[in-house]
C-alpha cells in the first residue's frame, strides 16, 4: 500500500525553504530532486491534493542534506514549522480548550488531516505525561519520525502546552512494531 501526505504539508516545506534560504537555497532543492520530484514541485502544489509519501520523504531528505548537517534535525524544525503554519487556524477555532488533554484529542484527528494511512493513537499515562503511537504506517522512514516529532512539540506548545518535552522512544524503523513518542508537559497555561 502505498501511504499519501497533503499538499498542505509539502508547501509547508517548501515555505521552510524559500523563508530561511531564498529563492537561491529553493532553487537548489529543486535541482537536487529526482525528476519526478521536481515535476511534481514545478507543476504546483494544490494543498488540499494527496501526494505519494515518497515525496515528502525526498524533499525531507534534500532539505536536510543540503541546508542542515545531515543528521535529520532539520527534518524536527520542520515539523515545528509545519505545525505553526498548519494549526495557526485550528488554534484560532479551538483556543478556548488549550490544554493537555485537547491536544491528546487533537493529534489523531489532525494525523488523519495529513496522511491518508496509518493510524495515530494517544494515551494519558499521568499527570503531564502522554504517549502517542504510530501504527500501520506502511511507509516509515527516520526522516518523517523526526518531522513526527518536530511537530508534537509544537502542536503541543500552541495547544497551550508549556515545555512540552517530545521523546521518540520506539520507532518501526529501528526494528519496534510501531512507532511512539512519549511527551512530557512541564506545566500548562492558564485558562
Amino acid at each position: 500500500m502505498t501511504a499519501h501526505v497533503k499538499g498542505v504539508v509539502l508547501k509547508t516545506r517548501m515555505d521552510y525553504v524559500q523563508k530561511f534560504f531564498g529563492p537561491a537555497g529553493y532553487s537548489r532543492l529543486i535541482a537536487s530532486l529526482s525528476p519526478e520530484a521536481r515535476a511534481a514541485l514545478e507543476h504546483g502544489v494544490l494543498i488540499s491534493s494527496w501526494y505519494p509519501v515518497s515525496l515528502s520523504v525526498e524533499m525531507l531528505l534534500a532539505i536536510d542534506e543540503l541546508f542542515g548537517k545531515g543528521d535529520l534535525d532539520l527534518c524536527r524544525v520542520m515539523g515545528n514549522h509545519s505545525a505553526r503554519i498548519g494549526l495557526s487556524s485550528v488554534y484560532e477555532s479551538f483556543g478556548k480548550e488549550r490544554d493537555a488533554h485537547f491536544a491528546n484529542r487533537m493529534t489523531p484527528v489532525m494525523w488523519k488531516q495529513y496522511y491518508d494511512a496509518g493510524e495515530m493513537q494517544t494515551e494519558t499515562t499521568g499527570e503531564g505525561k502522554a504517549i502517542v503511537r504510530l501504527r500501520d504506517f506502511p511507509e516509515p522512514h527516520r526522516a518523517l519520525c523526526m518531522g513526527t516529532l518536530g511537530w508534537l512539540e509544537t502542536a503541543n506548545e500552541i495547544w497551550g502546552v508549556r515545555g512540552a518535552r517530545v521523546k521518540e522512544t520506539k520507532c518501526r524503523t529501528l526494528g519496534d512494531s510501531y512507532c511512539e513518542f512519549l511527551i512530557e508537559r512541564a506545566s500548562q497555561k492558564a485558562p
